[in-house]
């Protein structure tokens, strides 16, 4: 949509674990919400398991690259 930003999708090397066909048409990446965790937990973080869906609500957890 006009004015939104996505984030940038993950680093090389780094999978999302799910994939959307209208979030790839949409927005250019197959998970917003993994992307955006991903983004938000910064370099070499990891998703914590796939994105959870419930209703209109999707839901994903990433965790640092800091931590052990």
């Amino acid at each position: 949509p006009t004015g939104r930003r996505w984030p940038e999708g993950p680093d090389e090397g780094t999978s999302l674990l799910s994939h959307s066909d209208l979030s790839q048409s949409r927005a250019g990446t197959p998970s917003v919400s993994e992307a955006s965790a991903l983004a938000v937990a910064g370099a070499g973080a990891r998703l914590l398991g796939p994105r959870t869906v419930l209703g209109p609500v999707t839901c994903a957890i990433a965790i640092s690259g800091d931590a052990p």
